[in-house]
């Protein structure tokens, strides 16, 4: 899925340093853990769906939600302006800020923030769009604003950013580069027709048994976490990648070091309307999808990124999702 997207421009995160002081940091860092009830509140590890019955961890880390603070509104008010949108726009709604906390050894393995076309919904009737998330308004855009600074390793990597890496993504598809948006993809060409929601296509006549799609599904995880698990876990050899030294799947990649006080935004889809010439629509009428650009296009396979371990202290990013309405 998505291979056909016009990614030459490729994805590129930008880092802003200095988004927010060392004071206002740490301020925003021990208020929104005091608000959030605490650093005991954070839950624990997500497990892949399609590996977890071997105990595979995709991501080790932690997560919990900020409360209302000064620190945090001054935080939104700096990502709207850097961002060009309303403040309501990164400060309102369910699917907003939330704390990401990785002790050492804490990684994130390579994922996509947002989906596939294909799988956004219509929304409820009746439910402000405050209300909702993923899958009933896509993720247009991330920001990761690292609040601590007392650690090493932990950098974010795109493995499939810039001009090279995006062809290559762009012709792998968005399926065969994750394995949760495989799963995805196959959940929804063996539902039953109108049973996966959205408009979705039923499945076609003489498609994949479900035996062979659960062991093509396994061997997918399998080969993503002897892939990927290594190279979390030590990634100056993707940084080797990055350089385009080394043998591996990852050309044109880019590897950023968080500072305290640093945000890295990246876009999660491609500008214009999605491969069936439409963004999102709300079901109350009015079109949703509309940003400055024009209509959210496809997630861009160049959007796929990563957490490298965390080798020492302990690393705490705020991560906004950017919704094309408040």
């Amino acid at each position: 899925g998505g291979g056909g997207a016009d990614t030459s421009r490729g994805c590129q995160p930008q880092q802003v340093v200095g988004l927010l002081t060392t004071r206002e940091s740490t301020t925003l860092l021990h208020a929104s853990l005091a608000a959030s009830g605490g650093s005991h509140s954070f839950g624990t590890f997500m497990r892949g769906a399609g590996a977890g019955h071997r105990g595979d961890v995709v991501r080790n880390g932690s997560t919990a939600y900020p409360g209302p603070c000064p620190a945090l509104r001054t935080a939104h008010r700096r990502l709207a302006e850097l961002l060009g949108v309303p403040q309501a726009n990164v400060s309102q709604g369910v699917d907003r800020s939330r704390l990401l906390m990785y002790e050492a050894g804490g990684y994130y393995l390579p994922h996509y923030d947002s989906l596939l076309s294909r799988h956004w919904r219509p929304a409820p009737s009746g439910v402000a769009p405050s209300r909702l998330g993923l899958p009933f308004l896509p993720r247009l855009a991330t920001a990761l604003l690292t609040l601590g600074g007392g650690f090493s390793g932990g950098e974010f990597a795109f493995p499939y950013a810039g001009r090279r890496g995006c062809a290559q993504a762009a012709q792998l598809g968005v399926a065969a580069l994750s394995p949760r948006e495989a799963e995805r993809e196959a959940a929804l060409e063996g539902a039953p027709p109108g049973g996966a929601g959205g408009g979705a296509p039923p499945p076609q006549p003489g498609g994949e048994a479900p035996l062979s799609r659960a062991l093509r599904l396994q061997a997918q995880w399998r080969g993503y976490l002897e892939t990927w698990g290594p190279l979390a876990a030590n990634c100056s050899r993707l940084g080797a990648r990055c350089r385009g030294r080394g043998p591996g799947p990852e050309p044109g990649c880019v590897l950023a070091r968080p500072a305290r006080g640093s945000a890295l935004v990246f876009l999660n889809h491609l500008p214009g309307p999605g491969p069936r010439g439409r963004g999102p629509t709300a079901s109350r009428g009015g079109p949703r999808g509309q940003a400055r650009g024009g209509a959210v296009g496809e997630l861009d396979p160049c959007a796929l990124h990563m957490g490298c371990r965390v080798t020492s202290g302990r690393k705490v990013v705020l991560a906004h999702w950017l919704h094309v309405e408040p």
